[in-house]
C-alpha cells in the first residue's frame, strides 16, 4: 500500500520490486561507519543477496536520519568493508560510480572515490577520477578537482569494491 509519498523508498510500489508482502522485504542492523550505533538497511529479499540496499537510515544524537533511497536508475550496495557502492546511469553518455563512506557525526554519506564517465564535460576523453575533495555540498562533483583516466583505470576502480549479501531479518518475523 505504499505510494510513494512516504518517506520509505519508491522502489517498493514500482513494478520493479517484487514486494508484495511483509515476507518479501527486511531489514538488517549494521555498524557502518564504527560508531557502535548500527544503521539500518532496508531490502527486498530478491535484491538483499546482491547487497542493494534500498532505504538506509542513520541515527545522529538520537535522531534519525534517513541517509540513501536506491532508485528506478540509481542504487546503493554494501560492500565488503562497510562502505557503500553507489551506480547510477544518466543515459548512454553519463554514468556516476561512487564508493561512500558514512559520516558517523552526520549519518550523511560522504565519497571516498568516485568514478565518472560523462561525455558532456569531455567528449573525447570522458572518464574521470577523484576522491572526496573534487566533491562540493552545493555543486556536486567538480570535474576541474578530477584527473581523466581510460576506462581500463576506471574498470580497475570499480572492480575493487566489493558488494556483500545483506544478512537479513524479514519484515513478518519483526519482533520489538
Amino acid at each position: 500500500g505504499w505510494d510513494g509519498t512516504e518517506d520509505v523508498s519508491y522502489m517498493f510500489c514500482w513494478d520493479y520490486s517484487s514486494v508484495k508482502s511483509l515476507s518479501d522485504a527486511g531489514y538488517a542492523l549494521t555498524d557502518l561507519d564504527g560508531n557502535g550505533v548500527p544503521e539500518l538497511l532496508v531490502s527486498p529479499v530478491e535484491d538483499a543477496g546482491n547487497g542493494m540496499i534500498f532505504d538506509l537510515y542513520a541515527c545522529v544524537d538520537g535522531e534519525i536520519v534517513h541517509t540513501a533511497t536506491s532508485g528506478e536508475r540509481f542504487c546503493y550496495y554494501l560492500c565488503e568493508d562497510n562502505s557503500i557502492y553507489y551506480w547510477d546511469s544518466s543515459g548512454a553518455s553519463n554514468k556516476t560510480q561512487v564508493n561512500y563512506g558514512l559520516d558517523a557525526d552526520t549519518g550523511l554519506l560522504y565519497p571516498k572515490e568516485v568514478v565518472i564517465y560523462d561525455e558532456n564535460e569531455n567528449k573525447e576523453n570522458p572518464w574521470f577520477y577523484g576522491t572526496e575533495e573534487c566533491y562540493d555540498k552545493e555543486s556536486g562533483f567538480q570535474f576541474d578537482k578530477m584527473s581523466g583516466i581510460t576506462e581500463e583505470e576506471a574498470e580497475d576502480i570499480c572492480s575493487n569494491y566489493k558488494v556483500s549479501a545483506i544478512k537479513m531479518t524479514l519484515f513478518d518475523e519483526y519482533v520489538p
